[in-house]
């Protein structure tokens, strides 16, 4: 496992507007403790965050819920897995030059590539160097034995995958992770969307975890 992030917090939303006592914490919190109570009937290590087009903020809820779960000293590793478009490297200011795809199509171990952050108990998967076809010679074998790698080192695997209908690479994720949450966002995500996004998840008999609605108007409110 290398060391390798700098210096510096990474430029996260749990970094600059996830305050104690405020809002935001507060929503993040309730969706771990709903996972933790969901843990106790249905046992699961990873946790596939998705959505149905781009724009809708699943990476946010990726990183959010990897932080807060490594805040609860659980061994986190969170996954880039989205072919489309590479941003956790960035967040988290990983270097990008090998990662997943080297895993998958390399037979690269996963322990060699996990880069530790500068966040207790939480590493990160980049996402490596991708190209448009990299979902067609993704082979399910190895990507099984990835995700088994995963979890036989990891307490909890949170994989950020692409969204479900820009590319062909989510499903087949979403058929090894043990559970699935779609991301959508107040005015942008369409019920027609969601409906599309949703027949794909269950044609990959994803085990469908919920979903959760970014954005939606609240008033605020005093949480002491």
């Amino acid at each position: 496992m290398r060391k390798s992030h700098r210096s510096g917090s990474p430029a996260l939303f749990f970094n600059s507007r996830m305050r104690l006592g405020s809002l935001y914490t507060e929503q993040y919190r309730t969706i771990r403790s709903n996972l933790d109570i969901l843990q106790k009937s249905t046992p699961f290590k990873s946790l596939l965050i998705t959505s149905p087009g781009s724009g809708e903020g699943k990476s946010t809820v990726a990183m959010n819920l990897a932080v807060l779960m490594a805040k609860q000293s659980y061994r986190v590793l969170l996954i880039d897995a989205d072919v489309v478009h590479s941003g956790i490297h960035e967040s988290f200011s990983l270097d990008n030059h090998e990662g997943l795809i080297d895993v998958l199509e390399k037979n690269r171990t996963l322990v060699s590539l996990v880069k530790e952050t500068s966040i207790n108990h939480l590493s990160v998967l980049t996402r490596g160097q991708a190209d448009p076809d990299t979902a067609d010679w993704i082979k399910m074998e190895r990507l099984s034995e990835m995700m088994q790698e995963a979890s036989d080192h990891f307490d909890r695997v949170i994989v950020d995958s692409a969204p479900v209908l820009s590319n062909s690479s989510t499903p087949l994720f979403a058929n090894v992770c043990d559970g699935t949450i779609m991301v959508t966002k107040t005015k942008v995500t369409t019920k027609e969307s969601i409906r599309a996004a949703s027949e794909k998840l269950v044609h990959a008999n994803a085990n469908f975890f919920g979903v959760i609605l970014n954005d939606y108007p609240m008033k605020k409110r005093s949480l002491a």
